[in-house]
């Protein structure tokens, strides 16, 4: 966004809408939060896992897959294979949640017990509090790119501003956004919620 590549965004889909957030956004609860990532795997071959046994591919993938790069098989160009993501949200009284991680995507083998045939990452914005998106890279040898470091803990420290260099620069691998609490549905008229 205008020359802006610090800047970490994600969509809202909320009702019938699209929002395009940013770090430090809120959302609604019970919206679902949407993530495009990238990364950059200079040394291995992009090989997404696929099979053309998935009915989840786009029309016309066989007959034409050079149509879908992310999809196919290619050298050395410079990305991960899949990511995977976890959203913790810590509430107003300062406990923080331990969701699952996602397992990689894409993955589009429906033989496969992790199938999870989308290309952008999905999380449902459940709880109210501050969210820390965390995701990670998964490259050709399938190899999460996980640190030793606490990346929530590490997130608060720099947005306090504290923290060393390096942590300002794992800092980028976390996107805060906080979900709103749900509005009470208001008084009832004939049993129904106005």
């Amino acid at each position: 966004m205008n020359d802006d590549f610090e800047r970490r965004t994600f969509y809202e889909l909320w009702g019938d809408r699209i929002y395009a957030r940013s770090e430090g956004d809120a959302v609604h609860q019970g919206a679902w939060v949407v993530f495009s990532l990238g990364g950059f795997d200079p040394d291995s071959r992009y090989t997404p896992t696929v099979s053309s046994a998935s009915p989840t591919l786009p029309a016309g993938f066989e007959s034409q897959p050079d149509l879908y790069p992310v999809l196919i098989e290619q050298e050395r160009i410079g990305s991960p294979i899949g990511f995977r993501h976890w959203v913790p949200v810590r509430n107003a009284e300062g406990q923080l949640t331990q969701p699952s991680e996602t397992t990689t995507y894409p993955n589009f083998d429906p033989a496969s017990v992790f199938y999870l045939p989308v290309v952008c990452g999905y999380a449902r914005a459940n709880l109210p509090g501050k969210a820390y998106a965390v995701a990670y890279a998964v490259d050709a040898e399938r190899t999460v790119g996980r640190t030793s470091q606490d990346l929530v803990q590490l997130a608060d420290r720099v947005d306090a501003g504290g923290g060393t260099e390096a942590d300002r620069l794992l800092r980028r691998r976390v996107l805060t956004f906080h979900v709103r609490p749900a509005e009470p549905a208001g008084p009832s008229v004939v049993g129904r919620a106005q």
